[in-house]
This record gives C-alpha cells, sequence and structure tokens, in this order.
C-alpha cells in the first residue's frame, strides 16, 4: 500500500507545477532588476521563475540607510562591498562607501561567513540593467495604519523612478500593492511565507498580479 504522506508529496508537486505554470505564463520573457530592502525580492524571483539580476538577495537593509542607497543608487552599486570590521551581530555585514556618500549597511541575515556573500554580490551586481530598475518598499510588517502612510509618503517623495509599495492597508496609491493578510498575526516576514502550510508554494505576496514587476517596461 503506497504511503499516504508519498501521495500527498506527489500531489503537491503536481499542483505546484500547474501554479508556476500559469503564473510565470504571464510575464514576458525580458528580465528586471528589483531593488529592495529585505527578503521579498528573492521571494519575487523564486515564484516569477526569473534569475537573480539583483544583488539584493536574502539581505537586509534598514529604512534610513535604504533611502540614501535608492536615492543614489548609481554611486552606492559602484562602491566596493567591504566587510564591516569589529561586527558583533551574529551575520555578515557588508557596507557600501565613498569619499561622497555616507556609509550603508548591507546585513546578510541568513549567512554566516562573509566571503560567499561578497561572491554572490559581485556576481549579482554584474547582471543589474539599469534600464529596467524597479525600487520597492515592504509595509506588511508595519502594524500601524498612520506609520504605513507617513513612510509610503517619505519613499514616494523621492526621486527615483518605478518604485513599488507593498502593503497591508488599502491606500489610494497607483504604485501600492495591497496585500490581503485579514485575520492573520503579523510576524516578521509574513508575507513570503505560505498561504497555506499544506499548500506550501502559494505565498501571501502571490495576492499582487506580478505582471506589475514589468508594468513599467512593456
Amino acid at each position: 500500500m503506497i504511503n499516504k504522506c508519498i501521495v500527498v508529496r506527489i500531489k503537491n508537486k503536481i499542483l505546484a507545477f500547474f501554479y508556476y505554470k500559469k503564473l510565470r505564463s504571464k510575464l514576458p520573457n525580458y528580465n528586471i532588476s528589483i531593488i529592495g530592502h529585505d527578503c521579498l525580492a528573492g521571494v519575487s524571483y523564486h515564484q516569477m521563475g526569473k534569475r537573480f539580476d539583483s544583488p539584493f538577495i536574502n539581505t537586509l537593509i534598514y529604512m534610513t540607510d535604504y533611502f540614501k542607497l535608492i536615492s543614489n543608487f548609481n554611486e552606492y552599486i559602484d562602491c566596493e562591498l567591504c566587510e564591516l570590521p569589529n561586527n558583533t551581530e551574529g551575520y555578515p555585514i557588508g557596507i557600501l562607501k565613498s569619499v561622497n556618500l555616507e556609509p550603508i549597511k548591507i546585513n546578510f541575515i541568513h549567512d554566516k561567513v562573509f566571503s560567499p556573500c561578497k561572491k554572490k554580490w559581485d556576481e549579482r551586481k554584474s547582471r543589474i540593467d539599469f534600464n529596467k530598475l524597479v525600487f520597492y518598499f515592504n509595509l506588511t510588517n508595519v502594524q500601524d495604519e498612520k506609520e504605513v502612510i507617513e513612510k509610503a509618503e517619505l519613499f514616494n517623495k523621492l526621486d527615483v523612478p518605478n518604485k513599488l509599495i507593498f502593503i497591508k492597508h488599502k491606500l489610494n496609491k497607483k504604485n501600492s500593492i495591497y496585500i490581503n493578510l485579514d485575520g492573520k498575526k503579523i510576524v516578521n516576514g509574513l508575507v513570503t511565507l505560505p498561504k497555506n502550510p499544506k499548500k506550501y508554494w502559494a505565498r501571501n505576496c502571490d495576492d499582487m498580479d506580478y505582471i506589475n514587476y514589468f508594468k513599467f517596461f512593456m
């Protein structure tokens, strides 16, 4: 008799195949470079079946540094990523700095050693398409609606193109993507977690239409 768990795994793989096939069929053949401040960029690339054409994968950048980064993106991305000395955080931290810019920190929160982070950073950095940049700001972890609005306004005031805001509050913003998290306990990274543990491939961030990532270049 076939083990029930094996049957469930096979069924899930079949369902996942058709789920991804349908999701990815909507997308154009070209790629984009997603510049984000948390893990959502990497999850989105995975869901879309696209290559990582951005070094901002499995990284965390705090809001102040992130706003500095995207306000001076070309200058910062030209900087060499160096390891932060005397780091006691328990994960590698890179730093981007030049004589003309304040240093910003790139936190590699899912890693243990800096050298492989640096190698992947340089490899993915070389793939950036400066004609297809998308900057996004994930506010789904913010509980207070007033704070969401304030931070969204600050982000929208930045003089950079192709900005997307991910929110769990419905705002009247053309570049905002509403993620339905109603009834779910808000925890860090919830937007990237499965909607249903039994359907691990479909994540909360799939509430959006992934074509939004490409609409700026259609």
